[in-house]
């Protein structure tokens, strides 16, 4: 029989499995500061199938000593279904609660693992359009992209866009809160903005591609 720390009269112990039947959780009455050794009276008992089951009964149950007494005095009283019914909820929203946390854990590092990645972007050809996309090393889809009706609008948009590099993975955190078009409008107004300063600059080539010749200086 192992005792968990003294916390009072009653006492969820773990009762070493025999031959004949499974594990049992057990809630114990002893009397003042009796060794574990010297036994009790067992006034709550449930059996499970398997030794996991009855260890995580187990580890609930010892985790809240100050309901023990209230168990015990429930199960004195009305009956050990009562406590039954308490602890099988308990241990049930227990695991509920932890595979939730679980999933939250691996979410996280799935996503520390994804923002870890190294982004790149890359041409794309799509039903007769023409654009650039933004991708994460070793993941075979793009996480956005970005379409134009003509090759040279992309070739326009792209030389401002490939000065923009060390911008992609704040264009993905961008992401995180917005929409692809949200992302879509913002650098093209960021574009558009920096064609504006490069002709007033006096530093533009002019015609349909006005950063042609431009490396990011202004």
């Amino acid at each position: 029989m192992i005792d968990p720390s003294d916390a009072g009269t009653f006492r969820a112990v773990i009762v070493e499995p025999t031959m004949q039947s499974p594990l049992a959780v057990t809630l114990v009455r002893r009397n003042g500061d009796v060794s574990p050794d010297e036994g009790g009276t067992t006034i709550w008992s449930h059996t499970f199938d398997t030794a996991e089951e009855a260890e995580h009964c187990c580890q609930w149950m010892r985790s809240q000593p100050e309901r023990w007494a209230y168990w015990g005095r429930l199960a004195s009283v009305l009956g050990p279904v009562y406590v039954t019914a308490i602890v099988s909820k308990g241990v049930a929203e227990e695991a509920i609660r932890r595979r939730k946390e679980e999933a939250a854990a691996r979410e996280a590092a799935e996503q520390d693992a994804r923002l870890s990645l190294v982004i790149e972007s890359y041409l794309v050809e799509r039903r007769g359009r023409f654009g650039v996309n933004l991708k994460r090393a070793n993941e075979r889809e793009a996480f956005w992209d970005i379409l134009f009706r003509e090759r040279w609008e992309r070739e326009r948009f792209r030389d401002w866009w490939n000065c923009q590099r060390d911008r992609f993975q704040e264009f993905a955190d961008y992401l995180e809160d917005h929409s692809a078009i949200e992302l879509e409008r913002v650098v093209l107004q960021e574009m558009m903005e920096t064609e504006r300063q490069v002709k007033k600059a006096g530093l533009s080539a002019g015609g349909r591609r006005p950063l042609r010749f431009w490396r990011g200086e202004l």
